[in-house]
């Protein structure tokens, strides 16, 4: 897999698109939305910038969950 999240850097960041793009021994691309709060729109954002970097790959979205976390009400 690859990976990358609100501390990568942007040359980071398209190093690792690059990489998921190009090899096709990687199959999951992990991308953290950030840390400490949840925004229904900024998931959807997340979920849109998959689709727009160009990657032919199918997509599917897991939300995890944490038990007494405000994810659970909403």
């Amino acid at each position: 897999f690859a990976r990358f999240d609100v501390s990568s850097t942007i040359d980071q960041r398209k190093r690792t698109i690059e990489l998921f793009r190009n090899n096709q021994t990687i199959n999951i691309l992990l991308v953290t939305i950030g840390s400490g709060s949840w925004n229904p729109m900024a998931e959807q954002q997340a979920q849109d910038r998959i689709h727009s970097i160009g990657q032919q790959k199918d997509v599917a979205k897991i939300r995890y969950i944490v038990k007494d976390f405000i994810e659970e009400v909403v």
